[in-house]
């Protein structure tokens, strides 16, 4: 037990009196340490967001403008992650020996400025090559900031801080269960997805089990990260986050293109939704066989 887990646990006073921070100064760092870093790297992760959803924006106008089909458009815009996932680790690494700091700013800039040259995409090929490069610049970005919140976090405040107080978040904090805070947000995206392609025809029930696979998805992928950092630090955390976040990048480069396919195939989305419910379904799975004592600290 570290000293500042061993004052957390005892009066302050006692603490006080042994020559260690008591918990009141403790939660007091704390908080200095969340105001400090976690809105700016919350502001750069929104950043990083939109830079990977504008594609589907952009798709609007320049489908339209440059004639490209749905399997052309979903080959691009799921081509960027194998750029991100062959740096992926190299990224990480990088950022554990030159610091954040400097990593991170690299990253932002450089993908900053392979987006503006997009302006002058005109075929398939240079649209799949600036993709590609986007990738391979953004690479490391949210993983290297899950890797930063572990040098001033420990595992048991690190899921509330990365959903930044999301509710089932702190939720599995507070109670130590993080397994089922998981499965239960990727349960309820399949069902969603499942629903909204059975129901196509109906706009307002597809657009209600959207919002709920939506919402399942999105609250899985910061929870998803309370479980390796759990047990993983130092150079381990490095390498670990960036092998996980890679492979689970492939498919962001398979859905699109599956996705992509099968409509111009089928001229209809709903098997490629069924894919995608399927594999939550998986991913609950395989997040039930992981030993509770491993990743409920």
């Amino acid at each position: 037990m570290t000293s500042y887990q061993a004052a957390s646990v005892r009066p302050a006073s006692a603490a006080d009196a042994a020559g260690q921070p008591g918990a009141a100064e403790i939660e007091r760092t704390y908080g200095k340490v969340f105001w400090r870093i976690v809105p700016f790297l919350m502001l750069c992760y929104v950043v990083a967001y939109l830079d990977r959803v504008n594609v589907g924006f952009a798709k609007l106008q320049m489908s339209q403008d440059l004639a490209f089909s749905e399997t052309v458009f979903g080959l691009g815009a799921g081509v960027f992650f194998v750029g991100y996932f062959l740096f992926e680790l190299p990224s990480n690494i990088l950022m554990h020996r030159l610091g954040a700091r400097i990593w991170i700013a690299r990253i932002m800039i450089t993908w900053g400025l392979l987006s503006a040259v997009f302006v002058f995409v005109r075929t398939p090929m240079q649209f799949y090559a600036l993709r590609f490069l986007l990738g391979l610049a953004e690479a490391g970005f949210y993983p290297g900031v899950i890797l930063y919140l572990t040098y001033w976090f420990p595992s048991h405040r690190r899921a509330k801080i990365i959903v930044v107080m999301n509710i089932m978040g702190h939720s599995a904090d507070k109670r130590r269960e993080r397994r089922w805070h998981l499965i239960g947000p990727a349960l309820a995206g399949a069902v969603g997805f499942t629903v909204a392609a059975s129901f196509a025809d109906n706009t307002a029930v597809s657009i209600a089990f959207l919002s709920i696979a939506a919402a399942g998805v999105l609250t899985c992928a910061p929870l998803f990260w309370s479980l390796p950092t759990a047990f993983m630090s130092g150079a381990t955390a490095a390498a670990g986050i960036a092998i996980i976040n890679s492979i689970g990048n492939l498919a962001g480069f398979a859905s699109p293109y599956m996705i992509g396919y099968l409509k111009d195939l089928t001229h209809s989305t709903q098997t490629g939704m069924y894919v995608l419910a399927a594999m939550l379904v998986i991913g609950a799975l395989a997040v039930w066989l992981t030993p509770a004592r491993l990743v409920n600290r």
